[in-house]
């Protein structure tokens, strides 16, 4: 039975596991987190270890945890411990035939990424977020539900970007930046900056 290993008993985690089992690429998830033993449980789902048990698991792994740096930080610990890295995509997204997706990335439902559009790792495109054509994502970026990017954005490493926020076309977006929910991004952004509001303005940096 395939089994996929999910790192990051949450409730993200609980979104990733659906999709992953909706795709009929994994039979069955089982969850680990560095809280265990003292959580068991994630919703219907059973968390059997830490970190470090989930190294002898044998399963394929993805980190299933939405701060961006944390997830990185797991995502290539898990990589440089030589544990195969799984990409989840949910069926109901729409996907064109030339995107490249990397290791540990999650397409939830609903996201649509568009021709010519290449994820990093350990991304997350969650439900109903657009990734228009030709956009690059670098790794550990993070759509939150409804946000959209316009065709031929660059979005360095780490960025957030909130709930229902939009990013006009060919804007750079530096690494972990974080754009509010709600916002219009209209000029780039630069590197750690969180911005918001219509148009985005500066509020402080991301430290």
């Amino acid at each position: 039975m395939k089994t996929l290993a999910i790192l990051g008993a949450s409730g993200h985690g609980r979104v990733v596991a659906d999709a992953a089992l909706q795709s009929g690429q994994w039979q069955q998830v089982c969850f680990y987190d560095d809280a265990y033993p003292g959580l068991q449980t994630n919703g219907r789902f059973a968390v059997v270890g830490n970190s470090a048990d989930l190294l002898t698991s044998g399963h394929a792994a993805v980190v299933a945890i939405g701060d961006n740096r944390r997830r990185l930080e797991k995502h290539l610990w898990l990589k440089q411990q030589g544990v195969l890295l799984a990409t989840v995509c949910h069926p109901a997204a729409v996907v064109a035939s030339d995107v490249s997706i990397a290791d540990g990335t999650v397409v939830l439902a609903g996201a649509v990424i568009n021709p010519g559009a290449v994820l990093g790792e350990a991304c997350i495109v969650n439900s109903r977020a657009v990734v228009e054509h030709d956009c690059q994502l670098a790794d550990a970026v993070h759509l939150s539900p409804g946000a959209c990017l316009g065709g031929g954005c660059k979005i360095e490493t780490g960025v957030w970007i909130g709930i229902g926020a939009a990013v006009r076309h060919l804007m750079t977006l530096g690494e972990f930046s974080i754009v509010g929910a709600g916002s219009a991004v209209v000029k780039p952004v630069l590197a750690r900056q969180v911005v918001a509001g219509v148009p985005a303005q500066l509020l402080k940096m991301n430290e």
